[in-house]
């Protein structure tokens, strides 16, 4: 019986370079230098001088590891809870490895995971630490290469590093020395007893082999790529959040400012300050610009009017 994939990339993604030092003016092609399959689908792209920076997503299969431990199967039938709880981790300790070891396989990563954030640094261990489905639902990865390289044997070298992510990617940002990925989802609020919507936030170093930076999380949503920038090592995040229950105003949006830790601080981003909300009520985030220590937003009620007309 055949084992389906882990890792599932629904398009191909190739990176291809090509020579422009002499473009033909007869219409013949380019000279083609190298080119690279690589894992994941395509996000985004930057590029410093002649530093190339790809942001790609591969989205994981875990039901085939958490099927059997659910409640309902018919092996912790008559079992009480005490019981079903000893026999389920039994079950994950004894599959773990084997599951790890191909998920490693499937996303082709280098030799070690040294580059890839430990997914116990992203949790509290709480019960409390809800996120929408799990960590492990996307594999986000950046990978950096030199595009001035030599490609005599028309291979292009790269390296990379990652994360598993809770939702899908909405926007990034990226600077010379790092690249800030930010993925939208949901996280359960047990005051309210209800799910909000959150921006998880992975901070990678690409100075040199891209690497672990930084981690957050923050209420609401980034509309695009310029709701975020890096200024005087603090990433400021505008997002909107919809809470469409409240009689009140459907919308909250805020300005937060979180400081980038250093070597001696940890990987979390604390929240170093936020704004009250922007705009008046019902309005949401339509476009921001950052121009030094100033940020400049534009918040805007989009409304359908209905018209009856005799």
């Amino acid at each position: 019986k055949s084992v389906p994939p882990i890792v599932s990339n629904w398009q191909k993604l190739v990176v291809r370079v090509y020579d422009i030092s002499d473009v033909p003016s007869d219409g013949s092609p380019l000279t083609l230098l190298a080119e690279k399959s690589i894992k994941g689908e395509f996000n985004d792209a930057r590029s410093f001088d002649e530093t190339g920076i790809l942001v790609t997503t591969s989205y994981l299969d875990t039901w085939q590891f958490a099927t059997g431990l659910y409640r309902y199967n018919k092996e912790y039938c008559g079992l009480n809870a005490t019981e079903y709880s000893k026999k389920a981790s039994e079950l994950a300790q004894n599959m773990t490895d084997e599951f790890a070891t191909r998920l490693f396989e499937e996303l082709e990563l280098d030799d070690d995971c040294s580059n890839i954030f430990q997914i116990s640094a992203m949790q509290s261990g709480s019960d409390e630490d809800s996120t929408d489905g799990n960590l492990l639902s996307n594999f986000v990865q950046i990978s950096r290469f030199d595009m001035a390289a030599d490609y005599s044997n028309q291979d292009i070298p790269m390296k990379r590093g990652g994360a598993f992510a809770p939702g899908y990617i909405r926007s990034i940002y990226s600077s010379q020395n790092s690249t800030f990925t930010f993925n939208s989802g949901y996280s359960y609020n047990p005051e309210l007893g209800q799910w909000e919507s959150s921006t998880f936030i992975l901070g990678f170093d690409i100075s040199g082999d891209p690497s672990p930076l930084a981690i957050a999380e923050i209420p609401g949503e980034p509309i695009n790529q310029y709701a975020a920038d890096l200024f005087d090592g603090h990433l400021r995040v505008a997002t909107t959040k919809w809470h469409w229950w409240n009689d009140v105003s459907t919308t909250t949006n805020r300005i937060f400012v979180l400081k980038v830790p250093d070597e001696t601080e940890g990987s979390k981003m604390n929240v170093a300050g936020f704004t009250k909300h922007l705009g008046k009520i019902n309005e949401s985030i339509f476009a921001v610009r950052y121009i030094g220590d100033k940020g400049y937003v534009v918040t805007f009620e989009q409304k359908d009017p209905f018209l009856v007309v005799d």
